[in-house]
């Protein structure tokens, strides 16, 4: 039987990623840019942990042509974002 025409399943493309996918650490980055939170306060010392410096070069990349004040990031992070 062809599992594509049970119950009119479509199939689709699986994608493994080699990486890890961080959208909750982005969002994290941004917020610790828009607050002037200190790398070191992101950072911790276990086994999965991002040292300091790392942390400091991502969010300079991810955050480069973002002012961090800008109207949006204050909208964005003003309306009760929280980390869980």
């Amino acid at each position: 039987m062809d599992p594509s025409k049970t119950l009119g399943v479509t199939p689709v493309d699986v994608v493994i990623e080699r990486e890890t996918v961080l959208f909750a650490e982005a969002a994290e980055l941004a917020y610790s840019f828009s607050h002037d939170i200190p790398a070191e306060k992101l950072s911790g010392t276990g086994l999965c942990c991002i040292p300091a410096e790392a942390i400091q070069r991502i969010r300079r990349e991810a955050c480069a042509g973002i002012e961090s004040h800008q109207t949006a990031l204050d909208f964005l992070f003003s309306t009760g974002y929280s980390r869980s």
